[in-house]
């Protein structure tokens, strides 16, 4: 189906509000959490991993939901828990409810990144996909730098303003869509296929998931690579406290992140129209290649300013190339009647991100400072080593006929 007869452009528009919603209040849930319920910046800690680690480990069923069910039914699901939440978190007071409720935030932000994947998958031909999946990640980087700004101010006023801005947006999206997606043709499930497969329960998804070994080297490699970039800004800021000060973490990260954000902005899109099929694997070692350039010169770049900003520009090239080649990997192992649950295997990737920060801790605890960056190198070449070994056996069973 042509991209202008689906409601993909309208989903991508929902993934930028969306993004922004989450932009305005969730960055600052440590600072909520510490200023206005009184709790040890330890609790709040446990607080968010648990409540990440929970909605992480909801994947299997968040992707199965996305197979099973109508796609656009779930996102309005994924909407209006996510708006809900957003309202009730200024009346908690108790730590193990705020646990619950910011699963539920989690669970069903999760949730609707991975129905938005399955939908591009029905209404997007294989060879646009790359450009769009690019495209949503594009549009994600842009909500959280609109979000996070506006957030900032809400918050001056009150801390539990954000909240109330996030819930309403993504509320006032949800209607929009219901109203915007009143055509029946729009609610049928399997659009891209006249034939599609026969639905399949949740314990016979997951018995087919954990027998694919290619979808679970590409899930591992993923997850080595999340440790690089996922959480990027935080490692970078634990080894600048550790080596210098706050001053020059803040300027550093002043600088740099504006440098990062701006690059995925204006590139993500043109670059993913170069990445193909047949040249994943050559596309991937690009983007590792850039990642290691960047992190060599986070680890030489001393207080240099512009030694700095080089190596965030080669390391956003690694994040530019990367992100939708990982994408572009599961699409192509995926059935079709199993996209949401493929993509949302994938998404156990994030757990790389979670465990970064934990990381960097330990290693700039116990070792020395540059130890951190040898560290993300080695993370490098095992993430490169699961995708070959991926890769490899994907040719030897040219599953789809991908890539003859």
């Amino acid at each position: 189906m042509k991209i202008q007869k689906s409601p993909i452009l309208i989903f991508l528009g929902n993934t930028f509000a969306t993004t922004v919603a989450r932009g305005i209040s969730l960055p600052f849930m440590s600072i909520y959490l510490a200023s206005n319920l009184k709790l040890p910046l330890g609790i709040v800690g446990a607080i968010l991993t648990a409540s990440l680690f929970i909605s992480i480990s909801f994947n299997f069923f968040s992707g199965y939901l996305a197979d099973k069910y109508n796609k656009i039914f779930v996102m309005f699901a994924c909407m209006l828990f996510f708006s809900f939440n957003l309202f009730v978190i200024p009346m908690i007071s108790k730590a193990w409810i705020m646990i619950f409720i910011l699963s539920l935030i989690y669970i069903s932000n999760g949730t609707l990144n991975i129905t938005v994947k399955a939908c591009i998958a029905d209404w997007v031909s294989s060879e646009q996909r790359p450009q769009i999946f690019s495209l949503n990640y594009t549009l994600s980087n842009a909500g959280w730098a609109i979000g996070a700004p506006i957030g900032v101010m809400a918050a001056k006023l009150n801390l539990t303003i954000p909240f109330y801005l996030s819930g309403g947006i993504s509320f006032s999206m949800l209607i929009f869509l219901i109203f915007f997606l009143h055509s029946k043709r729009y609610f049928k499930n399997n659009t891209n296929s006249n034939n599609p497969p026969p639905s399949i329960n949740f314990f016979e998804t997951l018995n087919i998931l954990f027998k694919d070994h290619i979808l679970i080297y590409f899930t591992i490699g993923s997850f080595f690579m999340s440790l690089i970039f996922s959480q990027s800004s935080s490692y970078i800021s634990q080894y600048l406290l550790s080596v210098y000060d706050a001053d020059f973490a803040y300027k550093i990260l002043g600088v740099i992140t504006p440098v990062n954000a701006s690059l995925v902005i204006l590139l993500q899109y043109i670059i993913s129209k170069k990445l193909h099929k047949k040249n994943l694997l050559l596309s991937l070692s690009l983007g590792a290649l850039m990642f290691t350039i960047g992190i060599v010169g986070f680890w030489i770049a001393g207080k240099s300013i512009l030694i700095w900003i080089i190596a965030m520009i080669f390391f956003t090239f690694g994040e530019i190339i990367v992100i939708p080649i990982e994408y572009i990997f599961i699409d192509c192992i995926a059935p079709e009647n199993l996209k949401g649950s493929y993509y949302g295997v994938q998404n156990f990737r994030y757990l790389g991100g979670a465990l970064s920060p934990i990381m960097a801790g330990f290693i700039l605890s116990y070792a020395t400072p540059t130890a951190l960056f040898s560290t993300l190198i080695i993370a490098i070449f095992f993430s490169l080593l699961f995708y070959f070994i991926g890769y490899n056996d994907l040719k030897k069973i040219n599953r789809f006929g991908e890539f003859d």
